[in-house]
């Protein structure tokens, strides 16, 4: 089952979280989110997406890519800031977990939106869930490359 939650009300209620993506997606800020994360994507040394986990084991998520890739721009090689972002996961347990929703630690490190986070973990967990990690880095790459405008 995906991450939306069609409640009583049933098809009017998944359109307007459709409406809502679209926007978020679409708009300025988005756009440049999906750019953000297109980049982060390019730049990965091996090219695999993990499923479930921010970073962990050497490999990373679409949204702890976006985290490993802006500490690049500062400077650091892939692996160093892969590590920082790792160590980040294991010294703050609390804000990877399920009590401190992911969606909000991804809004707060990465300053996105609540639905653009939403979107891309969808994404990257769920509808690309049974693919190999290095099928899930390329359909995650064409799907933010088909969003950009």
């Amino acid at each position: 089952m995906g991450r939306i939650e069609y409640g009583e009300y049933g098809d009017p209620v998944a359109n307007l979280w459709q409406a809502t993506a679209k926007r978020a997606l679409g708009g300025k800020r988005g756009q440049a989110a999906l750019m953000e994360i297109r980049d982060a994507l390019l730049a990965m040394p091996s090219r695999r997406l993990m499923k479930d986990e921010w970073a962990a084991g050497g490999e990373v998520c679409a949204l702890g890519a976006v985290d490993v890739h802006r500490h690049m721009r500062n400077g650091m090689s892939w692996e160093s800031a892969r590590l920082i972002v790792e160590h980040t996961v294991e010294e703050k347990p609390w804000q990877f977990d399920e009590s401190f929703e992911v969606e909000e630690t991804a809004q707060l490190r990465l300053g996105y939106t609540r639905t653009l986070v939403w979107e891309v973990m969808e994404k990257n967990d769920e509808q690309f869930e049974n693919m190999s990690p290095e099928q899930r880095w390329g359909s995650m790459l064409r799907w933010v490359e088909e969003k950009i405008k």
